[in-house]
């Protein structure tokens, strides 16, 4: 932080930027540049790629914006987002469609380039108009090197974290499966269940639908968008599925986030094999086999708006008790007429 001494010897703290970053339209760049960057940089995600957000088609044409944050002919930062009309007003999210979003940095900042970006961010808002802001960033396993600084130059500017879920993670060397997981695991062995790591979508989807069907709400993606994801993603969107008596009976729909981090995007069991122990076995089978690179597996949040769900954070516990907080960071123009 940069400092000057005021009058009398005391140290005071200089709060503009001393830097000025330009908010550059990136609409119009190709799919492969925009993923590339997001790719090499230190907090981007499968979340954050063009190649992902294409699989909402028409959604959100009109709304959405890729814009870049240039200091000095350098994008030094990146991020996506849409503007929605609501009750509160207008709002901007990032993500929209997705889990992940917020700035997306090329490099480690230090605090004056960070600074800067927000401050082009803030008049970004301005720009459009927009009554509220909200950025939900990655967690800590997505990122290369520390941002920390970036996130206390938004404190700085009068954003708060408004939601800390707890995302639940398996981090290799650290995480233990319990005795209770390995004996479920084992059960199912004996019991026969067997796993395809190439699945019929069929039978993928079949899971699925029983899943949802129990809690009465529908699958975040319809089949048709899940299979487009694939298509646009590749490898890194997967499936496997855990047979029981040869009738699929838990699955795992995966996200490759980075190089580093794999996530469940789906952990699906049918309520009427649960008692096979299928996705015990699949759960420990898909940890066992994860790739050398892979230094984390992300089980998604065990909360809600920080509401925690007691059964979720249970069952996930048979395989880790790491959990890293998703933060939601959010500015309000109404902080700044105050």
């Amino acid at each position: 932080m940069l400092i000057r001494l005021l009058d009398g010897g005391q140290v005071g703290v200089i709060t503009r930027s001393l830097m000025k970053a330009e908010v550059v339209d990136l609409s119009a760049e190709s799919v492969p540049v925009w993923d590339e960057a997001i790719e090499r940089s230190v907090n981007g995600t499968l979340f954050h790629t063009r190649k992902f957000l294409a699989y909402h088609a028409d959604r959100f044409v009109g709304r959405e914006q890729f814009v870049g944050f240039r200091i000095g002919g350098e994008i030094i930062a990146r991020m996506s987002f849409a503007v929605a009309e609501r009750d509160e007003g207008r709002v901007l999210l990032s993500p929209y469609g997705a889990s992940y979003g917020g700035i997306v940095f090329s490099r480690q900042p230090g605090f004056q380039e960070a600074l800067a970006v927000t401050d082009a961010l803030v008049d970004q808002f301005r720009e459009l108009s927009v009554d509220e802001a909200h950025l939900a960033y990655p967690i800590r396993a997505c990122q290369r090197a520390s941002l920390d600084t970036a996130e206390f130059a938004l404190l700085h500017r009068g954003f708060q974290v408004t939601i800390r879920d707890v995302t639940s993670v398996f981090v290799r060397g650290a995480s233990q499966i319990s005795a209770r997981g390995r004996r479920s695991a084992r059960k199912a062995q004996r019991a026969g269940v067997t796993i395809d790591w190439e699945p019929d979508f069929a039978d993928f989807w079949a899971v699925v639908e029983a899943t949802y069907r129990k809690h009465g709400v529908p699958p975040t993606h319809s089949p048709e968008e899940f299979r487009r994801l694939r298509r646009l993603a590749g490898n890194q969107v997967t499936t496997c599925v855990a047979y029981f008596e040869g009738a699929p009976a838990a699955a795992l729909g995966c996200f490759r986030l980075t190089d580093r981090i794999d996530s469940a995007f789906y952990i699906c069991s049918d309520p009427a094999l649960n008692k096979s122990q299928s996705l015990s076995l699949l759960i420990k089978e898909k940890l066992d086999r994860m790739d050398s690179k892979i230094d984390f597996f992300s089980f998604g949040t065990s909360t809600y708006d920080m509401t925690p769900r007691t059964n979720i954070f249970e069952y996930k516990e048979n395989f880790t008790k790491i959990g890293m907080f998703r933060d939601t960071y959010t500015w309000k123009k109404s902080n700044e007429d105050a």
